[in-house]
């Protein structure tokens, strides 16, 4: 199965396969057909200083981790070389375990039942998500609820920056933090380019929005904020996600004859008529913890 998320941090399956488990063919197989079908196209801190400040720690602490990590791409995992953000700030697989949460019912339905109870599923999920953002769009609003919420949040923290301008432009800004840094900030001065759409928080790149220190210099020269969020964030973005509405299933007697091959279960491989079926799902981290 593949996730995606939209502009108001709902979550939706995009793509499904059943195979036989999880084995190194069957992800092969999905992950060339997602690769075809559905995206043709070619760490958590933020910035380079703080993942090296943090990998250093991690060499310090277990050198062999740090030599495996090293055979890896940086940019496959960390995201201070995300330089595109294409993860939009996710690091986990979160999303797709909330799915599984979802659709736990169903995984060990019948093929037939299984299809039918994800088909039905995603129509309501369609027509819920899409009348919502409709109405939004409607009262005239432009953006969606979440980006808001954390846009105003980052607003009343731009309050205490102050802000130097560099350029007639007014593209290039030096930014510094005049309250006390909170969790997981780092206090001191910022470089800002509007033009490259650059902030050296990371933030601005990562998620694609401004963040405070970006809203602060917008202020300081009077240049709304909203020439700088992807449109991914828009409702009428968000809209297009659930726009293509699914079709509800005909009676069989008006189906096209069906003149492809016939298939015929292996009765070797019939589930016990009780018990609880024995999972092939590949086991993480998070299994493991909650199994204690």
């Amino acid at each position: 199965m593949a996730i995606a998320q939209d502009g108001n941090k709902n979550i939706l399956p995009i793509a499904f396969a059943i195979v036989e488990g999880e084995t190194l063919d069957a992800w092969r197989f999905f992950l060339e057909h997602l690769r075809a079908d559905v995206t043709p196209q070619k760490g958590y801190s933020k910035t380079s200083h703080d993942f090296n400040y943090w990998y250093d720690v991690l060499r310090d602490f277990d050198i062999e981790a740090t030599r495996w990590l090293d055979n890896i791409p940086r940019e496959k995992w960390a995201q201070s070389f995300d330089i595109e953000g294409r993860r939009y700030g996710h690091m986990t697989t979160n999303l797709a375990e909330c799915v599984n949460s979802v659709l736990k019912g169903t995984r060990n339905l019948p093929i037939t039942a299984l299809v039918k109870s994800t088909y039905f599923r995603l129509a309501e999920l369609f027509v819920r998500k899409g009348v919502h953002a409709h109405a939004q769009i409607a009262s005239g609003q432009i953006f969606s609820e979440v980006l808001m919420k954390t846009i105003q949040e980052n607003q009343q923290r731009a309050c205490s920056i102050y802000v130097r301008q560099f350029d007639r432009e007014e593209n290039s800004f030096m930014v510094d933090e005049m309250a006390p840094p909170q969790c997981g900030d780092i206090a001191g001065s910022y470089r800002i380019d509007l033009r490259k759409r650059w902030c050296d928080c990371g933030e601005f790149q990562i998620l694609h929005f401004p963040c405070r220190h970006v809203l602060a210099a917008c202020a300081y020269i009077h240049l709304h904020w909203q020439a700088y969020v992807d449109n991914v964030y828009r409702l009428e973005t968000i809209f297009n996600v659930y726009h293509k509405e699914f079709q509800p299933m005909s009676n069989e007697r008006y189906w096209n004859p069906y003149n492809g091959p016939h298939l015929y279960p292996d009765l070797t491989m019939r589930r016990p008529a009780s018990g609880r079926p024995k999972s092939s799902r590949i086991r993480n981290e998070m299994d493991i913890r909650e199994g204690g």
